[in-house]
Parts: structure tokens; sequence; C-alpha cells
């Protein structure tokens, strides 16, 4: 089912109707559900009064079963549990597939449901389509589809990959923000100010000629006289 989440009033139907499907189909046992039509004429209702449009749910919606979707769910469940190690009832926000808070008191930093509003979920949105997933549009956009059926170019189709994309990046390993200079000799180019008590290791590799190091050189200096690491600074490195 296209959710058409770039109209404006998407995400709140999407919290509606998630609130109307937690009240007839989680929280109400099977024998207690009313009917499946009644329950496809409130979504659409739902749907025009934010503004989309009704036919296409109603179309998509035509062959709903309740308990398909019960077993679905447990299966999502069983998932979660499983990838994540989430317990039942803990709840979490995904973006393009991937976990970006959880609004659980077993995380580092929780988050009370009270406190993340709507407006909280619209700017996550915001921000991941302007960091991200609008990156990921321009590439997919300029893509030669070769020996790709016509038909199967549809906006599903572009929106699956742009997703499998952005959590496909989100996942690669990123290098290491540090790294380690025992292989450049220092032994005639270099200034070492040792500290003992210091917690902290600066190892700088500067071209004194250049724009760049001498900017940095302010720096190191300020660094040294207030935070008092030790330091190496090598200058036109030779590798040893």
């Amino acid at each position: 089912m296209v959710l058409c989440s770039h109209k404006k009033n998407a995400l709140d139907f999407l919290d509606q109707l998630s609130s109307v499907y937690q009240q007839k189909y989680i929280l109400t046992s099977a024998v207690e559900v009313d009917g499946t039509q009644a329950f496809i004429d409130e979504i659409c209702k739902l749907a025009e009064s934010n503004g989309l449009p009704s036919k296409g749910y109603r179309s998509s919606l035509s062959e709903f079963s309740a308990g398909e979707v019960r077993r679905h769910l447990s299966e999502v469940e069983k998932f979660l549990y499983i990838a994540l190690g989430s317990e039942s009832g803990v709840n979490a926000v995904f973006t393009n597939g991937r976990v970006r808070l959880s609004l659980s008191p077993a995380v580092t930093c929780p988050i009370d449901e009270s406190t993340f509003l709507s407006a909280d979920l619209h700017l996550l949105e915001s921000i991941e389509l302007k960091k991200r997933t609008n990156h990921i549009v321009d590439i997919i956009e300029e893509v030669t589809w070769q020996d790709v059926d016509p038909d199967m170019l549809t906006s599903k189709f572009i929106s699956d990959i742009i997703m499998s994309v952005s959590s496909s990046m989100s996942m690669r390993e990123r290098s290491s923000e540090s790294a380690r200079f025992e292989v450049l000799s220092d032994q005639h180019s270099a200034i070492i100010l040792n500290n003992e008590n210091s917690s902290i290791h600066i190892d700088a590799v500067l071209d004194p000629l250049s724009p760049t190091s001498q900017k940095l050189s302010g720096i190191l200096r300020v660094l040294w006289k207030y935070i008092q690491p030790s330091m190496r600074i090598v200058l036109n490195p030779l590798v040893g």
C-alpha cells in the first residue's frame, strides 16, 4: 500500500491509522473485532480527512485479513526480538530501515513516549531527507535501467531501492578517526613535548610551508598551553 509520504498530512494519517488499528486488532480479541468492511470505511474516512486519496486504500485493503495480519505481526515481533533484542511492548523509531532511537528505559538515552511528539517525527523525517535521502534520490534518478522491464519502474520500485541503499550505507563499517604514526621518522625533524601526567597524546604531521600547517600551529600552541598534552610534531616526515 502506498502511503504518499510526500503528502503534507501523511504522518498524521499514519498516526491515526496506527491508533485505530491498535484498538481494533491488537488490544481486542479476534471475536470482538467488527467487520472488515467497517474497518476499511474508517481508514478511507481518515484518509479523506487528511487530504489523501481514499480510492487507493480501499482497493489495497479489499483483500485485508485480520488473521493474516496478526500472523505477520507475530513474525515481525520474533524478528525484532532476535535482531534487536527488544522485548514485547518496547517502542522504537525506524528510518529507512535503521533504528534511530528506542523509547525504552533499557537504552542509553531513554525518551518518554509523552515527550516524543509528531513534531519530533516531522523533524526526524526532514533531517533524514536533507542529509541522506535527497542525495541518494539524485543519484538514482540519473541511473539508466538497462535490462529492466519498464513496467517494474514504479514509484514503489524506486522507493524500495532508495531505502535499501540508505540502509546499506548506514551499516557500512567506518574507518577509524585516529591514526598511528610510528612509521614516521622523527629523529631529526620532530618537536617532542612530553608530559608523563597527561592522558592525551597528540601526533601532528606538518609541512611548515603550507598555509594549513601555519594555521594549525596556532591551535597546537593553545592546546599545549591549556591542557598540557604529550605532543609530537613531525615536520616534512620521511617514511623509515
